[in-house]
């Protein structure tokens, strides 16, 4: 029976990984007709290949690049810029290598087809490349990345080996990770070495013991004391993969080796003994599971906060930034001049190119823009004394996000005002939180007229409210500008009786994952609907005449008799989470889905579709994880089509257009 549940797990799991795997733009084949009759994939893979020949360690070196680039700011090889801060500078990352193979395969494309592949996508493809050359299952990985712009040694906050199971976990938890995923993204020790520096805690002086890691393996810790002599004036190279057949391969090996107390490193021991990932270990160890979930974890890391679109830039050179129109932007740019001809148009055109080819949202983007002011601390502190006032305003706030993001993107035309405006759609009859960005908005225009949009109000306001509600601080990127086109006829939104299969649809058709769908969903930890919208599934359930067999019936006979009774004349609120909850920002809300407590259709519909019934088990059991992607699909969802650059306008009044 155990061995049962622990196989349905890892389908769960997998499932999740997989779900989470492709985020905004990336797509498979992203290359394909971008460089000419040229195959950029084939054209990585080909020197990724001439350099394995000559140096199988080569593969350890790319999977480390990946995952030290991904866990910090997302894949966007901000490990690759030089810089006398830059992120090569952080200890863990003095030992890196593999930049050298990056610049040669930045070279090849470029030679190829300038200006069109990012260097985030060369560190994806590449290590892709070298874990199929090491003996690991072949994999495709979907393209599309951006380069970023900003790489700080203050940034990197990477897992210590000495760290223990429970401490790494939650740095894995925070950027979206499960620790399934830990233990596979690990795995690449399979091929991974370390220095004795970093083992001599466990062979000398275990816990200030003076005495061996009584767990480590008696003849493994002879074998090490002979390359990490005491006092020794050499820092050794030691193979994580103990296995020395296996040390240059990606298998399963090194799980094998930890299942007989041969781990090297504190943090793989750990994970042979912490319960919460022994059994992952050893399922590893004893099936053939790993090769392809060892795929799906690097591929749901190289999605970890990726730029797309026209976020962040393709750089000519991985090592320093893009400072002027990179090539495919010029190409665009001659061609469009040719064709117009006019000296005013081809003035206009290189505007807009440069705007659409680097114009994207950044973090801190009106610092020194509202002279002495900071912009966000304004919203934060209008935000804070509306909540004081009325903690309602969080689900007004969430709910005027989604509701905005999801038409046209977040582009604030939900705000305008008129006869045939989203304001009037059906939907949107009972969405509030107007008066509150109206009165953001003064104070904005007072102190910097015309600088701040309205469609950042509504994102950096949402964001405040959560963290007031509970939730966790996250952080938001801002630069959108305001739409100036608002029709009721174009608010699509998913209805609360929307199956799952057709909400997932909906979601899908604007980037979203089925991940992203039940996190969004989680706003109703704060949520309220009305009677109207209940009524069938208390009284007449599918035209049954009874109430939803699906709800628990003790919460049936609640709402029937105190909230929603039959022939009442006022159309009541109800709670969408537990009322002892239903003003804080928590999992909650899903853990009531689990007890058949769900409010709305689709609400409880996550909890029965075998498609979403294993993420709301994941986060009704993990509330910091919960909160931790919480935030990451509200700001997945704030970068949804917006307008950045001269597109659209900044409004002085937000319910109306200039």
């Amino acid at each position: 029976m155990e061995h049962l549940m622990r196989a349905a797990t890892v389908v769960a799991l997998l499932v999740l990984s997989l779900g989470t795997a492709c985020h905004g733009a990336l797509q498979y084949g992203f290359y394909n007709g971008k460089c000419g009759y040229k195959d950029v994939e084939a054209i990585i893979q080909g020197v990724v290949s001439a350099r394995f020949a000559r140096d199988p360690t080569i593969v350890a070196a790319l999977l480390r690049l990946q995952f030290h680039d991904c866990f910090v700011l997302g894949c966007d090889a901000s490990i690759l810029l030089d810089g006398p801060s830059s992120e090569k500078t952080a200890f863990p990352n003095l030992s890196v290598r593999g930049y050298d193979l990056i610049d040669e395969i930045k070279a090849a494309v470029e030679a190829a087809c300038p200006g069109v592949v990012s260097c985030a996508d060369i560190i994806i493809a590449a290590a892709r490349d070298a874990v199929a050359l090491a003996g690991g299952m072949p994999y495709r990985v979907p393209m599309g990345r951006r380069d970023g712009t900003v790489g700080l040694a203050s940034n990197v906050v990477l897992p210590s080996p000495f760290m223990s199971v429970q401490q790494a976990l939650q740095i894995y938890q925070q950027k979206g990770f499960n620790v399934f995923d830990m233990v596979l993204q690990l795995g690449a020790h399979t091929v991974g070495v370390t220095h004795c520096s970093f083992v001599d805690g466990r062979l000398y002086d275990f816990s200030g013991s003076g005495k061996p890691d009584p767990s480590m393996n008696t003849a493994l810790l002879n074998d090490l004391k002979q390359i990490c002599p005491p006092q020794s004036s050499t820092d050794n190279i030691v193979d994580l993969d103990q296995n020395p057949t296996s040390v240059n391969r990606v298998d399963n090996s090194y799980y094998r080796q930890l299942m007989q107390n041969r781990g090297v490193l504190p943090i793989d021991q750990a994970l042979a003994s912490d319960p919460s990932t022994r059994w992952i270990v050893q399922l590893l160890a004893s099936t053939n599971l790993f090769p392809p979930l060892f795929n799906n974890a690097l591929v749901k890391l190289g999605s970890n906060q990726v730029l797309t679109g026209t976020q962040g830039q393709i750089r000519t050179n991985c090592r320093a930034l893009q400072t002027t129109l990179h090539h495919s932007c010029r190409r665009r740019e001659k061609a469009k001049m040719v064709s117009r001809g006019a000296a005013a148009t081809v003035a206009l055109l290189a505007l807009n190119l440069a705007v659409s080819c680097h114009a994207s949202l950044q973090y801190g983007f009106y610092k020194g823009k509202c002279k002495n002011q900071d912009v966000e601390t304004i919203i934060r502190n209008i935000v804070t004394a509306s909540w004081f006032g009325d903690q309602k305003i969080v689900a007004g706030l969430l709910r005027l996000q989604f509701h905005d993001c999801f038409v046209r993107g977040c582009d604030a035309s939900l705000l305008l005002d008129g006869p045939t405006s989203e304001k009037t759609a059906f939907p949107n009859l009972t969405v509030f939180g107007y008066d509150l960005i109206d009165q953001i908005k003064a104070a904005l225009e007072s102190a910097c007229p015309g600088v701040v949009s309205c469609a950042d109000i509504i994102i950096a306001a949402t964001r405040d409210a959560v963290v007031l509600a509970g939730g966790q601080k996250y952080e938001v990127q801002l630069g959108r500008r305001d739409g100036t086109v608002s029709q009721a006829s174009l608010v699509n939104l998913p209805a609360p009786e929307i199956s799952v299969p057709a909400a997932i649809q909906l979601y899908a058709q604007r980037g979203f994952g089925t991940r992203d769908m039940v996190l969004l969903l989680g706003a109703h930890t704060v949520g309220v609907t009305h009677c109207s919208i209940v009524n069938s599934r208390l009284y007449n359930w599918n035209g049954s005449g009874k109430p939803d067999p699906n709800m628990d019936p003790f919460y049936v006979m609640v709402l029937q008799n105190v909230a929603c009774p039959i022939g009442q004349t006022f159309d009541n609120f109800v709670f969408l989470d537990d009322p002892s909850s239903v003003l804080k920002v928590d999992n909650s809300y899903y853990n009531q889905l689990l007890r058949k407590r769900g409010i709305l259709p689709i609400d409880q519909a996550l909890a029965l579709d075998p498609t979403t019934k294993p993420i709301v088990q994941q986060l009704a059991g993990n509330n910091g994880l919960f909160l931790t992607q919480f935030g990451q699909a509200l700001v997945k969802m704030g970068a949804f089509q917006v307008l950045t650059g001269t597109q659209g306008q900044i409004r002085q009044n937000c319910r109306r257009v200039n």
